[in-house]
């Protein structure tokens, strides 16, 4: 368990620096183990099943996530074993960090999680007052589903027609919504699952979004890689049950009331219609932060949270998202 926070220069050293921080706690770094020639502008972590790999122009502007189950040497991350389907810096093409630009970045912070269930999750300060969070982990289970049927996630921050609207995501997040297929679902997280009542034969991936029903519900959700059909997951940052709940409640120290909500996550059958709990973020949470400031950390219970805006706090500005916030938990020991 680690934390770390600083700042970089640009993308290249950003990356660096996150790779330092992986490596140190226990994950791989694909990329400098490749036996051949690795693609220029990529960069892949992996732990367990979990296998991430960001991708850059030669001038970054936003940034490519793509997940899968498996490094090849000398590929482009599209063609790794098994690839999710979801991955573009083609704006809006396919799940990226949007808009990041090159740098320099005023402040970073890196979360991670060395046991099961493992994360890196990460918030960077692209210009003053404004944010991203991507990351990649796996799910916090709820029951007794193992291993072998997924829960590795992997996620970006898109964010387009308004911070807080259908077309962004951020997180694991229900809060996208598309009438699809279209390049809207192809900027989701996406989730490791295999084995899930009527999922399509060989499928081994869950898109996390709220789609639009709109003619065939499995068709707009799209396909891997692969051309094989994907599975649903609803909930997470926007759309689980708690969020309504909890979200519009102002936390503040003065009045000790900290209300803050899972990003809970639930299967979706679209043959049955029914919706499972599967399990949630680990040391995320969802809150209000009309009263914190910007990476403000507050003790709660003994722990360390650290509040940060979706995007950017407050109602002005093109990339507003209000007093919609997420808190880290900070864990180094």
């Amino acid at each position: 368990m680690a934390y770390e926070t600083g700042s970089a220069t640009d993308w290249d050293d950003f990356i660096s620096k996150l790779s330092d921080f992986v490596k140190a706690n226990g994950w791989k770094d694909e990329t400098e183990d490749d036996t051949g020639t690795p693609l220029d502008n990529t960069q892949c972590f992996s732990k367990n099943n979990v296998v991430v790999a960001f991708y850059w122009a030669a001038t970054p502007t936003t940034i490519a996530m793509y997940q899968s189950l498996g490094y090849v040497d000398g590929a482009a991350p599209a063609a790794f074993t098994d690839d999710s389907g979801n991955g573009s810096f083609s704006v809006p093409a396919g799940r990226n960090i949007a808009d990041v630009g090159d740098g320099p970045f005023l402040s970073y912070h890196f979360f991670e999680n060395d046991a099961s269930p493992a994360y890196v999750h990460i918030v960077l300060q692209i210009a003053a007052g404004i944010y991203r969070h991507f990351g990649f982990g796996e799910l916090d289970k709820f029951g007794d589903w193992d291993s072998a049927s997924g829960g590795e996630y992997v996620y970006g921050h898109a964010n387009y027609s308004g911070s807080t609207g259908a077309s962004s995501s951020s997180l694991l997040d229900g809060g996208l919504s598309d009438t699809g297929p279209s390049t809207i679902i192809y900027r989701a997280a996406t989730m490791h699952m295999e084995g899930w009542p009527n999922q399509p034969v060989g499928g081994k991936w869950a898109v996390i979004s709220g789609c639009t029903i709109a003619v065939d519900e499995q068709t707009d959700i799209g396909n891997d890689t692969a051309a094989v059909g994907r599975i649903a997951v609803i909930g997470g940052h926007r759309a689980n049950t708690a969020a309504p709940a909890f979200g519009w409640q102002s936390a503040g120290t003065t009045t000790g009331l900290i209300p803050m909500y899972p990003m809970m996550c639930l299967f979706y059958d679209w043959t049955t219609k029914f919706a499972y709990v599967i399990g949630w973020q680990k040391d995320v949470r969802g809150v209000n932060i009309e009263n914190f400031a910007a990476a403000e950390s507050i003790p709660i219970d003994g722990d360390t949270w650290i509040m940060f805006p979706s995007v950017q706090k407050g109602s002005t500005g093109a990339q507003k998202t209000y007093f919609q916030g997420i808190a880290y938990k900070k864990v180094t020991a």
